[in-house]
């Protein structure tokens, strides 16, 4: 009974005083009482309403959230795996860096599973994203988690079971990449059309997947069985490699030609101009572990001189990195003192490309054995590990307003 219910039944008992005293007050004892009991339930109820209405709507929060997932928010799961990446090819060692290092990839996995799982149910706004630059996050986030997987996961799964998860990672992503390197382009020349003007970071993001294909595959070079299979795969890795630097440096020439003609353009490129970073540091770290596999692979001159042209590569390229990294870093602090650069999903281009440019330092490091590198490297390490707990924690807020727990 409601409250509303029981003030109806108090009225007739009430009235019913005038046909006797006693058996009037023997009823209005028994309106008021059912009138307090009304009144418990009733508050009982609000009480239960109060506490299931935030839940239901949380509930519907998060479901408007799945249906909003945009191949973008993959970078999420690049910015989180690549920190275990990172941390296990760190050239200084250190006990917490493995521990570390499995925190990050099971984080990226978590990560990883939950937008997946978003995909089948959110068709309308995939479809409404095709021959855009952002397909090319997903792909990379699923060979990401392979690396991670490989390097950190083994700690935890066991070698072998990492490797066959890496594996089937790295395959999906692999697949997906060679779709995208290709369907992206195509969809930007003959439908999109775009002009100097516009020319972003962001075009290279279709172009990086096979360069992080040929990374990650790298490693697994050496689990292949020897002979013919092997040659093949690492035949296939250096393709890969060549299918996205090419391109991507003919689409950074075009990004450079518009910095200089059209100037920064509005703050919210400021984080495209770190995409950049991301094939530079990945190609950097692919030629050097191409190299490595090599020695597995090839006999001789051969390995000799693929050793030295990762070497070599890296090196001239790093140097690159470095003057790109720079820049970023002054239109970036030249955007934030104007106006700002407002938060979007677009601030976890600041994350990845940094992680990958620690792999190739790391790497370069490693090869050489420069203390300069190595320093340069922790260096990268810890700017990496302070631009992702901001991204993230400004994301963890914004997903948190969205959801109604707090203010965005």
């Amino acid at each position: 009974m409601t409250l509303l219910d029981a003030m109806h039944v108090a009225e007739p008992e009430a009235a019913a005083e005038a046909a006797g005293a006693e058996g009037a007050g023997a009823e209005a004892c028994g309106a008021v009482a059912s009138a307090a009991g009304a009144g418990v339930a009733a508050e009982r109820g609000a009480s239960a309403v109060a506490r299931v209405a935030p839940r239901a709507a949380e509930r519907r929060g998060v479901r408007a959230l799945a249906a909003e997932v945009a191949p973008a928010w993959f970078a999420t799961v690049m910015g989180t795996g690549v920190l275990a990446v990172a941390a296990e090819l760190l050239p200084v060692r250190a006990g917490v860096l493995d521990g570390f290092a499995v925190v990050a990839w099971v984080a990226a996995a978590v990560l990883l599973g939950a937008l997946l799982a978003t995909i089948p149910g959110n068709r309308a706004r995939w479809r409404a994203t095709a021959g855009e630059p952002a397909l090319g996050v997903p792909p990379m986030a699923l060979m990401t988690v392979a690396a991670a997987t490989a390097l950190a996961g083994r700690h935890v799964i066991g070698e072998h079971a990492a490797l066959i998860v890496a594996l089937a990672l790295w395959s999906a992503g692999t697949a997906a990449a060679l779709v995208v390197a290709v369907a992206v382009p195509a969809a930007m020349v003959t439908r999109h059309r775009p002009v100097l003007a516009d020319a972003s970071g962001a075009w290279v993001l279709p172009l990086v997947p096979p360069m992080v294909s040929a990374t990650t595959g790298a490693g697994l070079v050496a689990h292949v069985p020897a002979g013919q299979a092997r040659l093949d795969l690492l035949l296939f890795l250096y393709a890969l490699f060549g299918l996205s630097l090419l391109p991507t440096l003919l689409t950074v020439g075009v990004v450079w030609a518009r910095l200089l003609l059209h100037g920064p353009g509005p703050a919210e490129r400021a984080p495209a101009l770190w995409v950049v970073l991301g094939p530079l540091g990945q190609s950097i770290t692919a030629a050097s572990l191409l190299g490595a596999a090599a020695a597995h692979t090839v006999d001789g001159p051969a390995a000799h001189a693929l050793r030295a042209f990762g070497l070599m590569y890296g090196v001239i390229v790093w140097g690159f990195a470095v003057l790109w990294l720079a820049l970023a870093i002054v239109l970036t602090r030249h955007h934030a003192s104007r106006d700002g650069v407002p938060f979007t999903a677009a601030w976890w281009s600041f994350v990845f490309p940094v992680g990958t440019l620690v792999t190739g330092t790391s790497e370069l490091a490693i090869r050489t054995g420069s203390d300069a590198l190595r320093g340069g490297a922790v260096v990268l390490f810890i700017a990496l590990l302070g631009v992702w707990a901001v991204t993230a924690a400004r994301s963890g807020g914004a997903v948190a307003g969205r959801l109604g727990l707090r203010r965005a």
